[in-house]
């Protein structure tokens, strides 16, 4: 396994060789969802007493501390919604425009202060997944060149609606960058900025799709927003073959199998079980679960990772499959 570093410091497991980056800069679904002050209190507290029982007193034995520590014990899984980074050196693709969008943004404003080129590939136009857009500052600079890729045929529509009065107080046609719009179509494979790209239709409210991205003989899959409960066979079927052999999956695991099972029936999401036999099917590599519930915190988080790890050895005994959580600002390699 490979590790990077990636801010604040945490790691993710990936691959030998890599050939993509993969940074999340959003993994919540439905609205971003700060840490409330409770929460903060509850991880100083657990900081203090960790600190305490091991009798460390200087700095530095405290931040190793913290590193060693899980991520709802010392930071935080995030809040912010949707938003993948995939980059090879300079090249580079976002996934999906959420909150997560702006730190992206401020990210590249630092590394070139104008003249910034995006593609940001969408899986649908959901305001979870696009309200991140018109806080991304390069769409807002002379010279900048954003294109807007998507499976929808409203692509550009749906933004531009989205930046405008009242819903934003600057209009689309106002904005100073240069803006594209590509529809992307099944079946039909693209290359945008050297990574090829095929995009498959999900089960969610209003359509969605996910994304098949490949480089240098290497698989990365998006698919948030799906429900793959009780689907007819052929069209599970088409959900395993395009995932078919993928280095790592990142897949929406929003919900319990309880709700997936009865409470939340066509609501458009899945839950860590199905995402992991669909996974098992697809000969996938690595399942890295997102989108998580507004309502689960960092504990509830690794509680989910657990009882998933449980499952997948009673349930799939022989498979060699890795399980990770998405966290934002932590990146692994593919």
């Amino acid at each position: 396994m490979k590790y990077i570093y990636c801010l604040p410091g945490r790691t993710f497991p990936g691959v030998i060789e890599a050939v993509m980056t993969v940074t999340f800069y959003g993994v919540r679904g439905s609205i971003p969802t700060p840490l409330s002050g409770d929460a903060v209190n509850r991880k100083v507290v657990q900081a203090m007493n960790a600190v305490l029982k091991k009798k460390i007193s200087s700095a530095k034995g405290i931040a190793q501390e913290m590193k060693a520590e899980s991520a709802s014990f010392s930071t935080t899984y995030g809040g912010n919604t949707m938003c993948v980074e995939i980059a090879d050196g300079d090249k580079r693709i976002i996934l999906d425009g959420g909150s997560g969008l702006r730190a992206i943004g401020n990210k590249l404003m630092r590394e070139k202060n104008g003249g910034i080129e995006a593609h940001i590939l969408f899986s649908h136009f959901h305001v979870d997944h696009i309200h991140g857009v018109p806080f991304f500052v390069p769409i807002f600079i002379p010279g900048s060149k954003i294109h807007f890729y998507g499976g929808h045929d409203h692509v550009l529509s749906s933004i531009s609606k989205y930046i405008n009065p009242p819903f934003f107080p600057i209009a689309y046609e106002d904005l100073a960058s240069t803006r594209s719009a590509t529809i992307l179509e099944p079946g039909k494979s693209y290359e945008i900025q050297g990574f090829t790209i095929r995009i498959h239709a999900l089960n969610h409210p209003n359509g969605c799709y996910a994304y098949r991205i490949e480089r240098g003989g290497k698989t990365v899959i998006y698919a948030t927003d799906s429900e793959f409960m009780d689907r007819p066979p052929d069209e599970f079927r088409g959900y395993v073959d395009f995932f078919r052999g993928a280095d790592c999956l990142i897949a929406d695991a929003q919900y319990s199998i309880a709700d997936s099972l009865i409470a939340k029936i066509g609501w458009g999401h899945s839950s860590c079980n199905i995402d992991i036999d669909l996974a098992c099917d697809a000969a996938v590599k690595k399942l890295v679960f997102c989108h998580y519930d507004p309502l689960a915190d960092d504990d509830e988080l690794e509680q989910m990772l657990t009882e998933a790890n449980e499952y997948l050895k009673v349930m799939h005994p022989k498979k060699k499959l890795a399980l990770a959580l998405a966290q934002e600002e932590a990146a692994f390699t593919v």
